[in-house]
């Protein structure tokens, strides 16, 4: 699979996709949210990850062995 990763935003998205977020969340439309790192338009600044989008991707991480890689300071005061 060839993927357009073009900078730390593409790697960013990219990444979001491994753990499991979408173009689109239960509070936005795809695309909808130009600050959200998941946008797919070029030129949105994709530079914000939503709250819940954080609790999903750390959701997502503890349903594997991969929330060894997280660090306690990642979680934002969420409690578990």
């Amino acid at each position: 699979m060839s993927w357009d990763i073009g900078d730390s935003r593409g790697l960013a998205h990219e990444i979001g996709h491994s753990l499991s977020l979408n173009h689109s969340n239960e509070f936005h439309n795809t695309n909808s949210c130009k600050y959200t790192i998941m946008s797919q338009a070029g030129l949105d600044p994709r530079n914000y990850l939503q709250p819940t989008e954080i609790l999903k991707a750390h959701k997502n991480l503890r349903e594997t062995n991969l929330i060894q890689f997280a660090t306690e300071d990642s979680f934002l005061g969420i409690l578990f």
